[in-house]
């Protein structure tokens, strides 16, 4: 893709994955509680396979690579998932890395 600076993408998505990971919790979770505990900036949250595929399932996804995929309803910052080793993760980003994100990948920011 045209403007893609692919190096920087790659560590800067390297980078969004070394954040601490939030466990599963042990007795799974309601809709709702999931929701809130994928919302919060700054950590991964370990997330089902069901949620991962509903995610990725139920929007087109803003941008999907080797690296993952974004998710956004609408003009919100952007949800990172990825999986690794059979485990699934999502980072809630703020608005300067959705913004940082979108430049690196040379896609337009969610509208």
């Amino acid at each position: 893709m045209a403007g893609m600076d692919r190096p920087r993408l790659t560590i800067f998505l390297e980078e969004l994955k070394r954040a601490p990971a939030e466990p599963l919790p042990p007795r799974g979770e309601e809709w709702p509680a999931l929701v809130e505990r994928i919302s919060r900036p700054g950590k991964a949250v370990e997330v089902t396979e069901e949620a991962f595929s509903y995610f990725l399932e139920v929007l087109p996804p803003h941008w999907m690579g080797a690296g993952g995929f974004c998710f956004a309803e609408g003009m919100e910052p952007f949800r990172f998932f990825w999986s690794l080793r059979g485990h699934y993760f999502v980072r809630q980003l703020t608005w300067e890395e959705t913004l940082c994100f979108c430049k690196l990948a040379g896609i337009r920011p969610p509208m």
